[in-house]
């Protein structure tokens, strides 16, 4: 039996690893520590005033935020759920009111509540061309900086989370580090960092969480990108219903291929120094 700790923050923590669902719920920027989602007591409504895409689930699950879209589908729905809104950043979900500061050329890290499945992990940018706090959401065309699949180390299976971009998240306390890109246009953008769970025999689980960007710099380039209800076909979304077998096997992330102008971060744990809701 698993027993949780008592303060606020530990409990939500302690249930996402029981359920095995997970969420982005703060980006760290210069040792600056920008606050997503976080809403220990579950209170409805839920509205923080920062540069994340808040969701909103349907009743009754309003207050279960974290858990993956595809729970609240009808069948045919999940069938089609690549090609939903929903898919871009979550459920129903609403502009941030800020931004996040960050230079073209430096980091960012992608704190994770928990990670608990199998999966590939992505992070994609979108320019805005103009405000990111009202921009429609089904226009955002995205470009991928970033990603990690299946590497399987040796004697491992697929089952290992070691063999997974999850499990690489999961190493380093819950974090991904992206690497905005040099080149890019300054200018508002939104990020969109995503990790797929194919551990069910039927149906994908998107976790994406979505920031927005005020990227400076003295960059020039434009990269395409694709609208987010085209970045993957059902399809392109392998449901790995041979998960349990200890045979390594071939994996095509799902997507866009990551633009050629982007570089990979050295993954490494992250701390931040100060705290705060972002700029406006």
């Amino acid at each position: 039996m698993l027993s949780c700790p008592s303060t606020a923050l530990a409990i939500l923590s302690c249930s996402l690893v029981v359920h095995g669902h997970f969420m982005v719920t703060d980006v760290i920027v210069d040792e600056i520590n920008y606050q997503g989602y976080f809403n220990p007591n579950y209170t409805d409504p839920y509205e923080p005033t920062n540069a994340f895409w808040l969701p909103h689930r349907p009743f009754p699950m309003q207050n279960q935020i974290f858990f993956p879209m595809d729970y609240t589908y009808s069948d045919a729905e999940r069938a089609a759920q690549t090609q939903n809104p929903d898919i871009i950043c979550g459920i129903n979900s609403t502009a941030g009111q800020t931004y996040v500061p960050v230079r073209a050329g430096s980091a960012i890290t992608f704190q994770w509540m928990s990670v608990g499945h199998q999966g590939p992990v992505m992070t994609y940018l979108a320019n805005c061309h103009g405000p990111c706090t009202t921009v429609d959401k089904k226009t955002l065309e995205f470009f991928k900086i970033d990603e990690a699949g299946y590497v399987p180390p040796a004697n491992k299976g697929v089952w290992d989370m070691e063999s997974w971009g999850a499990g690489i998240v999961q190493k380093w306390n819950n974090q991904w580090t992206s690497v905005i890109p040099r080149d890019i246009v300054p200018g508002n953008y939104v990020v969109r960092h995503e990790i797929i769970g194919i551990q069910n025999p039927s149906t994908p689980q998107f976790y994406p969480s979505c920031f927005n960007l005020k990227v400076y710099g003295r960059g020039w380039k434009r990269p395409e990108g694709v609208l987010g209800t085209e970045l993957y076909q059902s399809a392109d979304v392998p449901v790995i219903g041979k998960l349990e077998s200890k045979t390594p096997f071939a994996y095509s992330i799902p997507g866009p291929t990551v633009w050629r102008g982007a570089t990979t971060a050295t993954q490494t744990f992250v701390t931040a120094t100060a705290t705060s809701t972002g700029i406006v």
